[in-house]
């Protein structure tokens, strides 16, 4: 065998143990690390310019595709501030986040470890809303532990991350 199919031989195996195992192995920031099928608990809050918060709560999987890790959620519940609840005498005048006003959401996060340093692109799918897609980029903050970014310049949105762990379904 010539030196240069060795050569290329052993360039394609370390390849392919790269993305065999980096998955379960590397650390992204803020983003859990997690192998391939476990799951994270996160919440989501946004605040617009106008003055508007929003509140999502939900569970994101994990999976893994040619260097890139997602982190996807498909329908959670999206509360808003300036959606009140009449509850009667108990409150005063209204209560915001009203849940039975809530959208649905969807949440991708999607990591990409071939650029250096990785980058993170968060997608909402407002299910709500006829399923539109929007994408932003997102930063990990070193002192929180929480990602975040902005959206159409007049939303800032961040989110954190529970523990992760894997769900066995009963058999």
């Amino acid at each position: 065998m010539s030196l240069r199919k060795l050569f290329r031989m052993s360039v394609f195996r370390a390849a392919a143990m790269m993305l065999t195992l980096a998955p379960m192995a590397l650390h992204a920031d803020c983003l859990p690390s997690v192998p391939n099928g476990w799951s994270v608990h996160f919440t989501m809050s946004s605040h617009g310019i106008n003055h508007v918060v929003s509140y999502t709560t939900g569970t994101l999987t994990s999976s893994f595709f040619f260097g890139t890790a997602y982190f996807t959620s498909t329908n959670n519940r999206q509360l808003f501030s300036d959606r009140f609840a009449s509850c009667g005498p108990w409150c005063f005048p209204y209560q915001p986040f009203d849940y039975s006003q809530s959208d649905s959401i969807g949440v991708q996060i999607a990591q990409n470890f071939f650029i250096s340093p990785p980058s993170k692109t968060v997608t909402l799918t407002l299910n709500s809303w006829g399923g539109g897609r929007l994408p932003f980029d997102a930063r990990c903050d070193p002192d929180t532990n929480l990602l975040y970014g902005s959206l159409n310049r007049d939303t800032m949105l961040v989110i954190s991350f529970g523990t992760p762990y894997y769900y066995q379904p009963p058999r």
